[in-house]
């Protein structure tokens, strides 16, 4: 099995800019820069399977091999139309986090008829499973969504946001914007190299048995174990890198 999955997301905000009205008095404005988030997932995978019965017994035993990695792919971004110097265009190369998963996933089976008649069975399984989805690309791009807000005065009372009536001498709030380069298509995010897909192992044994036609009764045991979680930790700092600031308008 091969399977090729593009992930392209684009998202606009109308005119480049959204007016914040503070009970009914002009606030500030949220001026932005497009999103274009384009990604691609590859996945190969392979199975097999074999039975094996003798007497009362049957045995199931297969594997299953997954392959799966992502990118970033390029991507450009217009500049925000009202204020282009401040947010401006973008041109992104692409990344890749250059982690792949590989992952063997065994399956086991076991039935036996226990008094030979078939209507008493026991049976066990066992099987690891492994996560379908890699994610690592989402991390490395840096073309998302920019916001930069700014004071603003509505100074001719129309509610809407023109650059004559906003004070950029300072920024009151960002995200997705480095005020040292406001062309940077570096992520400021890592992907960890040995980073491993989610795992979870099982284990269920069960015995069945019929009491009379179209009427069983069955006990069964499910044991699953979940690990290799992935998460996302903040490099470099602690809480001792942080202090109040009051924010005054």
């Amino acid at each position: 099995r091969w399977r090729n999955t593009p992930f392209d997301s684009y998202s606009t905000r109308g005119g480049g800019v959204t007016a914040r009205v503070d009970a009914g008095v002009p606030d500030s404005a949220d001026f932005y820069r497009n999103n274009v988030s384009l990604r691609e997932m590859s996945n190969i995978s392979a199975y097999i399977n074999d039975s094996y019965n003798r007497g009362r017994m049957r045995i199931n035993v297969g594997v299953r091999l997954d392959y799966q990695d992502d990118a970033a792919k390029a991507a450009t971004v217009a500049a925000n139309p009202l204020i282009p110097d401040i947010l401006p265009a973008l041109n992104f190369p692409g990344a890749d986090s250059g982690v792949t998963y590989a992952d063997w996933s065994p399956r086991f089976g076991f039935t036996y008829d226990v008094f030979g008649t078939g209507k008493t069975v026991a049976k066990a399984s066992a099987a690891i499973y492994y996560g379908q989805g890699i994610f690592t690309a989402g991390t490395l791009n840096p073309v998302g969504e920019s916001r930069v807000r700014y004071a603003w005065n509505d100074a001719n009372g129309d509610l809407f946001v023109q650059t004559n009536e906003v004070d950029f001498s300072r920024i009151l709030s960002r995200s997705n914007y480095n005020i040292d380069d406001p062309t940077a298509v570096t992520s400021p995010n890592s992907v960890d190299p040995g980073l491993q897909n989610d795992r979870t192992r099982e284990v269920i044994v069960g015995l069945d048995h019929e009491l009379m036609p179209d009427f069983g009764l069955g006990v069964t045991y499910i044991y699953r174990n979940y690990d290799h979680f992935s998460w996302t930790p903040t490099n470099g700092l602690s809480s001792g890198d942080y202090e109040p600031v009051t924010i005054t308008r």
